[in-house]
């Protein structure tokens, strides 16, 4: 049961990388013909750089401001605003990274293989930092659902666009502000955006029952374990 549910979580992710090139098509080719555009062009805030604090400004007392750090999303997505580390940080820190919803952050350095993930800023709790290794930029809403936008930023193309701007350093790499803002992107019709968004929507609903099963699965096993070889 629990393998079979892993199992389904993955084909649910990759349920929605088919039905993005499914509307969209394939990047590399654009065979239905979109705009295509630089990042520069797309944005209304431009990548900006997180904060840096020291480890002795962090606090473990639930006080402090929340921040974003890069093991706190994948695969397009921050995995939990309320397991966020906490810090102390001045007001004008704070208001200066503040994080928006609908903000893209992309992370800035990192291992080669990693360098370039980002996330969709979705379901803030409360006033939410981030951190120096990675920046926040923010797409036109009348013109790009953010939605769409972390997908095409997951992919290939755009992945492949990375190396080839990214600076290389022992055991890691990195890309600046002005690197991301000469990525090329697409625009389909917002229409269709929104459409894509709504499926990943509903898709994303249907994880989540998953994961819960999943979660129930697990637990009877572990008990199971404890009580028969405990």
């Amino acid at each position: 049961i629990i393998k079979n549910r892993k199992t389904e979580l993955e084909l649910l992710d990759n349920l929605v990388k088919a039905r993005f090139v499914e509307m969209f098509g394939d990047p590399y080719f654009n065979t239905m013909g979109w705009k295509k555009l630089k990042i520069k062009d797309a944005v209304t805030v431009e990548p900006q750089n997180g904060m840096y604090k020291p480890q002795s400004d962090y606090v473990t007392n639930n006080c402090g401001v929340p921040i974003l750090r890069i093991d706190g999303f994948y695969n397009g997505k921050v995995t939990d605003f309320s397991s966020l580390k906490r810090l102390n940080c001045a007001e004008t820190e704070r208001k200066k990274y503040l994080l928006f919803e609908d903000d893209i952050v992309i992370n800035r350095v990192n291992s080669i293989e990693h360098l370039g993930k980002c996330a969709h800023i979705k379901g803030l709790l409360e006033d939410t930092v981030y951190e120096s290794n990675m920046m926040r930029m923010h797409f036109d809403p009348k013109r790009f659902n953010p939605t769409y936008v972390c997908e095409l930023l997951c992919s290939q193309f755009i992945y492949d666009q990375i190396i080839n701007h990214a600076k290389k350093a022992v055991n890691q790499a990195s890309i600046n502000q002005k690197d991301v803002l000469d990525f090329d992107i697409y625009q389909p019709s917002i229409y269709l955006q929104n459409e894509f968004a709504d499926f990943v929507t509903r898709t994303e609903k249907s994880k989540v029952a998953v994961q819960q099963a999943l979660d129930k699965a697990q637990l009877l096993f572990d008990s199971l374990m404890q009580q028969y070889f405990g």
